[in-house]
């Protein structure tokens, strides 16, 4: 498993928190992963912390919910 931590690899994203009186303060994280231009298909995009995570579709793109408010370290791995 290959770790991207490379200025190269790109996390296009927005960060939405939507905070209620119902449900308390939290939010997703919605983008795309690529390297090269090139989207990086089945990627795991991970919280650590939060035991949250998800994979990319074949498009790079990725949805990843119920994250609490606060700053989070993001995690993104791929084989290959």
């Amino acid at each position: 498993m290959r770790s991207f931590h490379t200025p190269t690899f790109i996390i296009t994203s927005l960060f939405f928190l939507t905070g209620s009186i119902l449900y308390g303060q939290i939010g997703f994280l919605k983008g795309s992963i690529t390297t090269a231009g090139k989207p990086v298909d089945y990627a795991t995009v991970a919280l650590p912390l939060h035991r949250l995570a998800t994979k990319t579709d074949s498009a790079g793109n990725f949805l990843l919910g119920k994250i609490p408010a606060g700053s989070h370290r993001i995690v993104v791995s791929a084989m290959g």
